[in-house]
C-alpha cells in the first residue's frame, strides 16, 4: 500500500512539472505584450492599451525556450475601441522573461462587447 502511495506521488510531482513547462502564462503573456508597445511608443497616450492576454495553447517547438502559443488579446486602441482577436505568437524565454517575436504583428479586429 505504501508503495502504490509513493508511485501516485511521484507521478503526480511529474505531472505538475510538466504542466509547468507549457510556456508562458497569461500575465506573462499580458507582460510581454505590454513591453512591446511601450517599446515601440514609450510614454505615449495614443499607444494601444492591452486589457487581457489569455494563453489558449502553446506547442514546443523542439526548443526549450521557444512555443508558438495562441493567445486571446483584448485591446484598447485610441479612436477605435475595444478590439480581440485570437493570434498565434512565437514566445521565446529569455532568462526569467517571455517575448514574442519581433516582427510579428498582431492583427486586431473591433469586437462587439466593450
Amino acid at each position: 500500500m505504501l508503495r502504490a502511495i509513493q508511485i501516485l506521488l511521484i507521478c503526480n510531482f511529474a505531472i505538475c512539472l510538466s504542466a509547468c513547462s507549457q510556456g508562458p502564462s497569461d500575465n506573462e503573456v499580458e507582460s510581454a505584450m505590454k513591453a512591446r508597445i511601450s517599446e515601440m511608443d514609450p510614454g505615449s497616450e495614443s499607444a494601444p492599451r492591452v486589457d487581457s492576454a489569455k494563453n489558449i495553447r502553446c506547442v514546443s517547438t523542439g526548443s526549450g525556450s521557444t512555443y508558438t502559443c495562441d493567445v486571446e488579446v483584448e485591446m484598447t486602441v485610441p479612436m477605435v475601441g475595444h478590439m480581440k482577436s485570437v493570434a498565434q505568437l512565437k514566445m521565446i524565454k529569455s532568462g526569467d522573461l517571455w517575448s514574442y517575436d519581433k516582427h510579428q504583428i498582431v492583427s486586431m479586429r473591433p469586437s462587439n462587447s466593450p
